[in-house]
C-alpha cells in the first residue's frame, strides 16, 4: 500500500518526464489506496466454487420446500375435492327430491286441468248436440210445413190444369162449331 506523499512523488516525476496530460491519466489509472483492493483470479474462483455451492444448498432447499408444499396442497385439494363431491352428491341427490316433488305437484294439477278441461267440453258438447238437435227438429217442423204447403199448391195447380183441359176442350168444341157455323154461313152467303 502506497502513501500519499508516495503517490505525490511520482506524479511528479511523471509530470516532469512524460507531461502533465499523461501523467494526470496515469495516475488516475491508479487504485486509489493499492493493489490490495482489487481481487485476483484465485480469488474470484473460489467466490465462484463458493457461490455455486450456496445456489446449489438454496436450490435444494427451495426443491424441498416446493416439494413438501406441493405435497401439502395435493393433500388439501384432495380433501378439498372430497368435500365438494360430498356436498355436490347431497345437493344433487336434495335437487333430485324437489324436481320429484315438483315433477309430481305438476302431474297433479295437470290431471285435475285435464279433467276440468274434458268436464267443462263434455258439458259444452252435450249444450251444442242439444242445441243441434232442438235447431233440426225446428227446421223439421218448418220444412214438414213448407212440404204441406207444397202439396196444397200442388191440388191447386192440378185443380187449374184440369180446369184449363175443360176450358180448352170447351174452346176447341166451341171453335170447331163456330168454324162450322162460318163456313155454313159463308157456304149460305155465297149461294145468294
Amino acid at each position: 500500500m502506497s502513501t500519499e506523499s508516495e503517490r505525490f512523488e511520482l506524479h511528479q516525476e511523471l509530470k516532469n518526464r512524460l507531461g502533465d496530460h499523461v501523467a494526470d491519466s496515469l495516475m488516475t489509472m491508479l487504485p486509489p489506496d493499492g493493489w490490495s483492493d482489487f481481487a485476483r483470479t484465485s480469488d474470484i474462483d473460489q467466490l465462484r466454487a463458493e457461490m455455486i455451492s450456496r445456489f446449489d444448498q438454496a436450490d435444494a432447499r427451495t426443491n424441498e420446500k416446493l416439494t413438501h408444499f406441493e405435497r401439502r396442497m395435493d393433500e388439501k385439494f384432495t380433501h378439498f375435492e372430497a368435500r365438494m363431491n360430498q356436498k355436490l352428491e347431497h345437493f344433487e341427490g336434495r335437487m333430485n327430491q324437489q324436481f320429484e316433488h315438483f315433477d309430481a305437484r305438476t302431474n297433479e294439477k295437470f290431471t285435475d286441468f285435464q279433467t276440468r278441461m274434458d268436464q267443462r267440453f263434455d258439458h259444452f258438447q252435450a249444450g251444442v248436440t242439444s242445441q243441434f238437435a232442438l235447431l233440426s227438429a225446428q227446421l223439421e217442423e218448418r220444412f214438414a210445413r213448407i212440404d204441406e204447403r207444397f202439396a196444397r199448391h200442388e191440388d191447386r195447380f192440378d185443380d187449374i190444369d184440369r180446369r184449363l183441359k175443360g176450358i180448352t176442350a170447351a174452346l176447341w168444341t166451341m171453335g170447331t162449331f163456330m168454324g162450322a157455323s162460318f163456313i155454313a154461313l159463308f157456304t149460305l152467303l155465297a149461294s145468294q
